[in-house]
């Protein structure tokens, strides 16, 4: 069996602090789908931040409920300098600050699992062919719930396309 090597070594074996003291130090392991470094760690086999393990190994612990914030807007970054403390409230302030305040719709939202052309089509299927093509057939379909499905021919969910015409049953 292999030998175990401590967090701490694994973490910085990993960082390329090459920009110098008051550059950022780069995480150069893996990263989750926003960019951020993270490694698997103890006592829940989890992943965690790097950003925020090196705060926390540099700083001391931190509560679960206060984020790890990047002064240089970085996300790879894990100079500790670059790192600062803040609430969820602080951090959602310093993204939108920073101009990266997100409001993705439709398919350019990363976690959307339909297209914009599925929904119209949908839409469309469901007000042609409502005995044929009902809420639980569509759901089949296209591989999302049928309340999904509901919400889309509603108007509720995908409110960014427009309605192609009522139904009139």
């Amino acid at each position: 069996m292999g030998k175990i090597i401590p967090l701490e070594k694994r973490l910085w074996e990993r960082v390329d602090k090459s920009a110098g003291p008051d550059g950022c130090w780069l995480w150069t392991g893996s990263s989750c789908s926003l960019g951020y470094g993270h490694i698997g760690a103890k006592p829940r086999f989890t992943t965690v931040l790097v950003h925020r393990i090196v705060y926390e190994l540099t700083y001391g612990d931190v509560p679960d409920s206060i984020k790890i914030l990047h002064r240089c807007d970085n996300p790879r970054c894990c100079n500790p300098a670059h790192l600062f403390p803040g609430t969820l409230g602080e951090n959602n302030k310093d993204r939108s600050s920073k101009g990266r305040t997100r409001n993705a719709v439709g398919e350019s939202n990363p976690l959307a699992k339909l297209t914009d052309e599925q929904v119209n089509t949908i839409r469309t299927r469901y007000v042609r062919n409502s005995r044929t093509d009902g809420l639980a057939q569509l759901s089949l379909d296209y591989g999302v719930s049928g309340t999904r499905i509901s919400m889309i021919v509603r108007g509720k969910a995908w409110r960014h396309l427009p309605q192609p015409f009522a139904r009139t049953d």
